[in-house]
């Protein structure tokens, strides 16, 4: 795993991939526990033309979400979102967080949180708004 650390590392180089669209960045360790991991927020603030974003298998939770949201409002380019096993619960404001976020992308396609097993019927009522 790469974890914050090693994010961090790869973000200071990114202003040199202006055109990158995609990124995978599937269970590398992030943790909620990191306060929703600044890292990440460094990394994709550095790619606006992003089309693709897999945060799957990273625990992002309710934190994460919280800090991913100022972000990728500014993706307006982001057509394909997955967030599979990554905390989301209807338990917290995971679920009106993800739908706000949802709401600033215009372009956005396809969402995955597949294996978020916490999210049930009622965060899924709280998502559907914004579907």
């Amino acid at each position: 795993h790469i974890g914050h650390s090693g994010l961090l590392a790869i973000a200071s180089g990114l202003h040199q991939c202006k055109r990158l669209e995609s990124v995978r960045i599937k269970d590398i360790g992030l943790e909620e526990e990191d306060e929703g991991d600044p890292a990440l927020a460094v990394f994709l603030s550095a790619l606006p033309r992003l089309e693709e974003l897999i945060l799957g298998w990273n625990h992002i939770g309710e934190k994460g979400l919280k800090m991913l949201i100022p972000v990728l409002q500014k993706c307006d380019q982001l057509q394909f979102f997955e967030m599979h096993c990554c905390g989301l619960t209807s338990d917290d404001h995971s679920m009106p967080l993800l739908a706000t976020m949802l709401l600033c992308l215009p372009l956005l396609d396809e969402i995955d949180i597949d294996f978020n097993v916490g999210i049930g019927d009622r965060g899924l009522e709280q998502l559907a708004p914004a579907l």
